[in-house]
């Protein structure tokens, strides 16, 4: 396993702490970027291994043995991406759950509608992004969304779902930080949607994070 970070030539503190575990499998990359997924994008770039996943600040792993559990996954079948389920969790007291999101299997169904899994918990084979593209960093809010549409509808992608929750997200989504920011993804994700020819009626509506969270909450395994 290698762990890859990006900082955008942060002046926090960041630097020290990275330097400061002094291991031979952290690469460590600060300088100044054009956004989160620029960063993303020369993080990607980076990567060594066959598999990558990638993780905010703010995420946590739901346990240690998530890694172990989606590498055991990719070698169960002939597939190009795992993904599972998330939770939620108080950003003043990680270990306190608001809401699961119990993501679920990926059928045509859904993708005629905005589902898609959370780019987090979407942990795809290197060649993924050499064949399909990375991050269009000309879309300012939706960027993740109109990617992995695209993985799943030009690269038509083979994943396999884990019922389990991998990841723990403070709540606070920069994508939802303002009614503007919220408006401005609506268009972003309508953009995406007629870029690949699929979508429905009624999909492109403002709404907030904890709105859309609450309609696809569901109980789901913990370990």
């Amino acid at each position: 396993m290698e762990l890859i970070v990006i900082d955008g030539a942060s002046e926090d503190g960041t630097c020290a702490i990275v330097e400061g575990f002094n291991s031979p499998t952290i690469r460590f990359c600060s300088q100044s970027d054009q956004g989160i997924y620029d960063a993303q994008n020369k993080g990607m770039a980076l990567v060594d291994g066959e598999m990558t996943g990638l993780s905010h600040t703010d995420d946590l792993f739901a346990r240690q043995s998530v890694l172990a559990q989606v590498a055991k996954a990719f070698g169960s079948g002939n597939i190009d991406g795992v993904y599972g389920d998330l939770e939620y969790v108080a950003r003043d007291c990680p270990g306190r759950a608001s809401l699961d999101w119990r993501v679920g299997a990926c059928s045509p169904k859904p993708l005629r509608k905005d589902w898609m899994p959370p780019h987090p918990l979407l942990f795809l084979r290197r060649d993924v992004f050499e064949k399909h593209g990375s991050y269009e960093i000309g879309f300012r809010v939706a960027t993740d969304f109109e990617a992995i549409r695209r993985w799943l509808t030009k690269g038509k992608l083979r994943l396999a779902y884990s019922p389990v929750v991998l990841f723990r997200i403070r709540v606070g989504d920069e994508s939802y930080r303002s009614l503007g920011w919220v408006i401005c993804k609506s268009r972003e994700v309508l953009r995406a949607f007629r870029r690949y020819s699929i979508g429905g009626r009624g999909f492109c509506w403002p709404r907030t994070s904890a709105s859309y969270v609450n309609s696809q909450v569901g109980k789901v395994p913990r370990i």
